[in-house]
Parts: structure tokens; sequence; C-alpha cells
């Protein structure tokens, strides 16, 4: 959390992804960060015209089989929200870390929010897809 002198209010602003584990679903345990918005370099902080703070919101993990590693992919937007892309980054781990691969805005438009859906193959081939569902537009 970040307190705005400005305002005297408390901002919530999320530069990670951390990562849970738990055997009961009960008891939780924290474990270090997966991905931080430190991890984004320096060519990309240009490309995206801001050098930060960086929001990491609404993080989703798949496994491509076909490349053997994970994805994780999220809503990536400036402080101010006017980014509105999607990032991704790779590990061979669900633990981490996670590298960054790229942020887009899919088919050009901005990305106001995202989810993601995998369709698995119940016969195990690598027929198994992944889509994107993302909002453009409010209203």
């Amino acid at each position: 959390m970040n307190s705005s002198s400005s305002s005297g209010s408390w901002d919530w602003l999320s530069s990670a992804v951390n990562l849970y584990t738990s055997h009961d679903l009960s008891t939780w345990h924290k474990k270090s960060p997966v991905f931080t918005a430190a991890a984004l370099p320096a060519v990309v902080q240009k490309q995206l015209g801001s050098a930060g703070p960086y929001r990491i919101e609404r993080p989703k993990v798949l496994y491509d089989s076909a490349r053997r590693y994970y994805v994780l992919i999220f809503h990536l937007d400036s402080i101010d929200c006017d980014l509105n892309q999607i990032g991704w980054a790779v590990s061979p781990s669900p633990y981490g870390p996670f590298s960054f691969e790229q942020a887009t805005k899919p088919d050009g438009l901005a990305s106001l929010d995202m989810n993601v859906a995998a369709v698995v193959d119940p016969e195990g081939t690598s027929n198994s897809e992944a889509y994107l569902v993302s909002v453009s537009s409010m209203g």
C-alpha cells in the first residue's frame, strides 16, 4: 500500500505477483514474488513510453506444453491507467521467477479488463488451446 499525502488516503498499487501455497486450502503461506514490475527491462519501459510505476493486475498462469514452460499473463498498466496492455512472462517452473516476454494491446485496442480460458484436450494430445477475453470499451 502507498500513502497519498495529497488526499490523505491509502492506495493499493500492485507491483508484484506473489505466490501463496496451501496443503488444505484453508491455511496459506506466502512465498516470494514470482514476478515484479522491476523485471520490466528498460527497453520495455521505453516501448511503453512510461518509466513506471506500473500496475500488474489480474495475473493468470497457464502451462504451454508445446514449449514446456509456464506463461504468466497479466493486465499491465501505468499508475494513471493509460497503458491498458496485456503482458506476459515465462518460467520453466510455476514457482517462478518469470522472465518478461512482451506487452501489447490485443488487436491494437486498449485492454481494460481481461481473463484467460484454457481448454485442455482430455486425450492428453497437444490440441489444448488458450483463449484471451479482453474488454476494450466500457460503454
